[in-house]
């Protein structure tokens, strides 16, 4: 409810008095609700105060003044008891302008945020599922790589001995060597085809060991021998 001076705005005035009270009640304190403001005009009659009917002073702006506030006064006032309810459930320290512009900086920061993520082309719970059946029941373990990694060996020039790639490295180092000496034959055994028609001929190294085949030339079969050193022997 509005307040005002009174000692200001109706100065000059010696005479008021609430509704209850009547103007015989004069000096008295103003109780009541809504508290009625009047004065004794000249004839000594109680006249109330409304905005048609100011108070008889020599302060024309004090007159206009209570007369708009008297216009803006509620029919039905809030009390006492009822702003002091409002009060109490206002936070000891409400919130600032300030504060509250912070807070709308963070939100307009959240908003773009999900704005951006709204764009985003994420997974479908139908693509996760094609996914997860592709995968197979027990995958491998980190423990289980790491010891496949022991037993293979590390990507390195040098690898740990006698692992699989130490040994892979070992066979390609020598296999390369094979190849840039050429591929030599360390003896041979010497052989020797006739016809049964034709001498049996005689190694060129009697003493060595020979092979040789003789062909029948009617029944065009083989007949597959061996020189023990001085004859032609047939291998049964």
């Amino acid at each position: 409810m509005a307040k005002f001076p009174l000692k200001n705005v109706l100065e000059g005035t010696k005479h008021f008095w609430t509704k209850s009270q009547g103007p015989d009640a004069e000096g008295a304190a103003a109780t009541g609700n809504p508290v009625a403001i009047g004065y004794k005009d000249a004839q000594g009659k109680a006249t109330g105060v409304t905005p048609t009917n100011m108070l008889p002073v020599g302060d024309a702006a004090a007159q206009a003044k209570l007369a708009d506030i008297l216009t803006k006064l509620s029919a039905d006032p809030a009390t006492q008891t009822t702003l002091a309810q409002i009060l109490a459930k206002i936070i000891a320290a409400p919130a600032t302008e300030a504060k509250q512009d912070t807070i709308i900086g963070h939100v307009d920061g959240v908003e773009g945020t999900l704005t951006a993520l709204n764009g985003k082309d994420f997974a479908t719970q139908t693509t996760l599922a094609a996914i997860l059946e592709k995968i197979i029941t027990a995958p491998a373990t980190e423990a289980k790589q790491t010891a496949l990694n022991a037993l293979i060996g590390e990507v390195q020039a040098a690898p740990t001995a006698n692992t699989l790639l130490a040994r892979l490295k070992n066979l390609e180092t020598k296999v390369d060597a094979i190849i840039a000496d050429g591929v030599q034959l360390s003896g041979s055994i010497p052989e020797y085809g006739w016809l049964d028609t034709d001498d049996e001929p005689t190694p060129l190294e009697p003493t060595k060991f020979a092979m040789g085949v003789e062909i029948n030339t009617t029944t065009h079969e083989m007949t597959t021998k061996y020189w023990n050193g001085t004859a032609w022997v047939e291998v049964l």
